[in-house]
């Protein structure tokens, strides 16, 4: 990847001083491996450039590396003292909410160890913090009301769809040895000839056909552990508080049931919409027994 070029020739930076640090210090981190509270991930031609070239920023791995909190704050700043017009002012804005500060003065680079000691701090507390954490019923109940509440637009629910189904657009998938992965079209030639076969892997075969169980806990598939089935059993038996009822009758607040015998069709819908259901061949009730 020639970085200097792809950033001096769209004019996004200066060729100086602080962009050849930039490079130097990329190369210095192409091999560093990610660590837990410790390190994050950088785009090495980050997204505010493509941005300010008005095109997708590129999401692969070969544009991302791993970089302790202390460089990739240093990143940003070299970028911001090379970076030309909108590409600079990205990264400063970057640089100074990396840092917490209001403005970047002579004592910035003073205070990067401290800084970074600080964050390995915060990272590792906020681990602790989330791992044993239980949440209460009122949150738990707050949430399950935003989520019913919240109407996800037909708009919304086509770009949603057009995303997903464009993301391995002219994909297939390879195995190998119980490995599975999706490649673009165009080179799924190079890797038969690497020893890769076409379709899932025997493990995925099986795994979607039978179902499996991990960890003795949990499930995928058709079949659930047995630990599954003793908490689904305790759940049966356990009281329905009224929260949990009214969550459930608020479900259906202000709907009607309408079904369409012709079609099978059955559903809830707003009581404002029910004569422009049963215009279109719906009636009040459930389906017909016969049907």
């Amino acid at each position: 990847m020639k970085i200097k070029t792809f950033f001096i020739e769209n004019n996004l930076c200066e060729d100086n001083e602080y962009l050849d640090k930039y490079i130097s210090l990329i190369e210095d981190n192409l091999n560093t491996k990610p660590i837990k509270n410790k390190t994050q991930v950088h785009h090495i031609l980050p997204r505010a450039a493509f941005k300010s070239l008005n095109e997708s920023a590129d999401e692969s791995d070969d544009n991302k590396i791993n970089l302790s909190f202390k460089d990739h704050v240093l990143a940003h700043y070299y970028l911001s003292l090379c970076g030309k017009g909108k590409f600079r002012y990205s990264n400063e804005y970057a640089l100074l909410g990396m840092s917490h500060r209001q403005i970047i003065d002579n004592s910035f680079l003073d205070e990067l160890d401290k800084l970074d000691l600080i964050y390995q701090e915060i990272q590792k507390h906020n681990s602790e913090y989330h791992k044993n954490k239980r949440y209460s019923k009122e949150t738990i109940k707050k949430r399950a009301d935003k989520i019913r509440g919240h109407i996800v637009t037909e708009i919304t629910r086509k770009k949603i769809s057009n995303k997903n189904t464009g993301k391995y657009l002219n994909h297939k998938f390879l195995n190998k040895d119980n490995i599975e992965i999706r490649v673009p079209i165009d080179l799924v030639e190079s890797y038969i000839q690497d020893g890769w076969l076409l379709g899932r892997s025997e493990k995925t075969k099986k795994s979607l056909s039978n179902g499996y169980n991990y960890n003795s806990k949990g499930m995928l598939g058709k079949h659930q552990s047995e630990y599954q089935k003793q908490r689904a059993r305790e759940a049966n038996l356990g009281p329905k508080n009224q929260a949990f009822k009214d969550a459930c009758r608020n479900g259906r607040l202000n709907k009607t049931l309408v079904s369409n015998d012709s079609s099978g069709d059955t559903k809830y819908v707003p009581n404002e919409l029910v004569e422009e259901y049963i215009s279109k061949g719906y009636r009040k009730g459930r389906l017909h027994k016969n049907n």
